[in-house]
């Protein structure tokens, strides 16, 4: 968990214990849903070991209260095949940007990542999302706010790819009780491996504030409103990846 404070932005990483490696995580925004959103998740390699790394900020504007990031590594000894696959579009001024990370041939996805890179606190994720062809890709999808951004800007897709391991599955929930979030549980013997989902409606007045496991058997999506809100309907869809 980060600082507990009114700093504008706020990184956290979380380390895979020695002897294991990092296979999916995620992260969510407490203390306020409406000025102040993810921009980043993604799985972290380096020479010293892996992680993942979750980043949040402020919109435009600002918040003068405290808030805070928690973020979740999913670690597991080195699946056969283990590898870390990534994707940028092209750094634009475009409204919307999107693009998907690709496992090589045989390989499917066990962990999601997605990046919004410059933006300015004015470009939110709405997509981390496993496709559903067979497993093997991850779309990110960001989108400027209501008011645009001038500047230009970038999205990153990241994919944990590996040999399918046993009973590799993907589950889709939509909300049942909560507006602003949905959860999807693994069938029974498997484990939750990677963490998704996609906000259907309100791209750019509604971004990911959070994408995250809860305990090792499920996986929540929550989106918020902006500060001015959004008089449509839109609802958030978690897509979660499963095995045993």
């Amino acid at each position: 968990m980060s600082a507990n404070n009114s700093s504008t932005t706020k990184t956290v990483t979380v380390d895979c214990p020695a002897g294991t490696t990092v296979i999916g995580g995620g992260g969510y925004v407490g203390g306020t849903t409406n000025q102040a959103f993810i921009t980043g998740l993604e799985p972290v390699v380096a020479m010293n070991g892996t992680g993942y790394r979750t980043t949040a900020t402020e919109d435009e504007t600002g918040y003068a209260g405290d808030w805070y990031v928690v973020g979740y590594a999913l670690c597991a000894p080195a699946p056969a095949g283990l590898e870390y696959r990534s994707a940028s579009t092209t750094s634009s001024s475009q409204s919307s940007q999107g693009v998907s990370a690709t496992c090589t041939t045989g390989k499917q996805v066990l962990g999601t990542g997605a990046v919004v890179n410059g933006g300015g606190r004015e470009v939110g994720l709405s997509h981390m999302l496993p496709t559903p062809d067979a497993l093997t890709h991850v779309a990110a999808v960001a989108h400027e706010d209501e008011t645009g951004y001038g500047g230009m800007w970038s999205v990153t897709a990241f994919a944990v790819c590996a040999n399918p391991p046993p009973r590799l599955q993907r589950v889709i929930a939509f909300p049942t009780t909560h507006r602003n979030s949905a959860v999807a549980v693994c069938p029974d013997g498997t484990q939750v491996h990677g963490i998704g989902g996609y906000l259907s409606g309100g791209w750019g007045e509604v971004r990911l504030v959070g994408a995250h496991p809860f305990f090792l058997t499920a996986g929540y999506l929550v989106g918020g409103e902006d500060e001015t809100g959004y008089a449509g309907s839109w609802t958030p869809v978690a897509v979660i990846i499963c095995a045993s």
